[in-house]
């Protein structure tokens, strides 16, 4: 039996920083250079860095798109390789991740999606102290995920960065019509993709990921008003990702989940960025998350329906009693223990 191969898919997008230690890393794998190969999509160009690319045997692509999803389809469709391992541009793989993820497509042949365990390190790639994030402690298997196995899958955080995420060529075609859309949001709808495809389905216990934490992430610390500011420019690429991914799941037994998942999204953008955030939450958005949601989903988030209608009044003050509320270890741990 002729063993998987894999390649690895880095975009960079206005970021030349980090990409160097990224690649580094998925070129230091145990396992052979001829079983995978690496490719980089990004939107600039360093004539030392792309020299370095070249001669370390990198293909590089440049892609002037906008978006996310268009520079990564591009780069899968330039390669080939059984499994696709996503890798952003300031992260990092350990060095078992190739060899362990590619094990797991070769044990079970019908595998569309893993998702490893994650560390986090600094701007110097030091490890930061442990989060408050639940992560699975042993590996979970599922042939394929059914509806009841979703608030398990979430409350391992199964759904969470596109770096943790590597998926068969397989699963790709099944949403290749829709990735090229796709400006935010990616790994949740990598997530949904993996769940209505039918294929089997692996979040692993493993920590192959290093999360880097820095001025431009999505988590970094800063300023309250700068947090509200940057969810206001995402919010309409996240709902965009949201359509196409309630789309995706229509008629299939994860349709509801799908939905309520959206009308999150509505109420939390609704809150950070003052009612702002277009299209806005609604009544109709309520009553998805009560009809599709499971109690650990609703413990943890359902705060963001209410405090939604309450941030007309005082958007500011709403979005930081609700956000000083969701991530507090407290309530991390009820939730998690559901």
């Amino acid at each position: 039996m002729r063993r998987p191969t894999g390649c690895v898919v880095i975009v960079a997008h206005n970021r030349p920083d980090y990409l160097e230690r990224a690649v580094r890393s998925a070129l230091n794998q145990d396992i052979s250079r001829s079983r995978y190969d690496v490719i980089v999509s990004k939107n600039f160009s360093i004539e030392t860095q792309d020299q370095w690319l070249s001669d370390s045997g990198v293909r590089v692509l440049l892609n002037d798109s906008p978006l996310w999803g268009a520079m990564a389809d591009k780069a899968i469709r330039g390669v080939a390789g059984d499994v696709i391992l996503f890798l952003d541009d300031d992260d990092e793989f350990d060095s078992h991740k190739l060899g362990r993820v590619l094990g797991w497509f070769e044990t079970y042949p019908s595998l569309g999606y893993v998702h490893n365990a994650m560390r986090w390190i600094d701007d110097a790639g030091c490890l930061l102290p442990v989060r408050e994030l639940r992560q699975p402690l042993t590996p979970i298997v599922l042939r394929p995920p059914k509806p009841q196995d979703l608030s398990r899958l979430r409350g391992v955080n199964a759904d969470m960065n596109n770096s943790c995420i590597s998926i068969s060529r397989r699963m790709y075609d099944n949403c290749a019509g829709n990735l090229p859309k796709l400006a935010a949001n990616c790994d949740e709808f990598l997530f949904y993709c993996a769940l209505t495809s039918g294929l089997d389905f692996v979040a692993d216990s493993a920590a192959l990921t290093s999360y880097r934490v820095h001025a431009s992430t999505s988590r970094a610390r800063g300023s309250f008003g700068a947090y509200m500011e940057r969810k206001r420019l995402q919010s309409e690429g996240y709902f965009e990702s949201f359509r196409m991914m309630t789309e995706a799941s229509r008629g299939t037994p994860f349709e509801k989940a799908a939905i309520a998942s959206a009308a999150f999204a509505s109420a939390e953008f609704s809150i950070a960025t003052g009612w702002k955030a277009r299209p806005g939450f609604s009544g109709k958005d309520l009553l998805s998350i009560l009809s599709g949601s499971d109690l650990r989903s609703l413990l943890y988030r359902f705060p963001a329906g209410l405090l939604a209608f309450a941030s007309r009044l005082a958007p500011v003050q709403m979005a930081k009693v609700y956000y000083r509320f969701r991530d507090t270890p407290a309530t991390m741990r009820v939730a998690s223990r559901l």
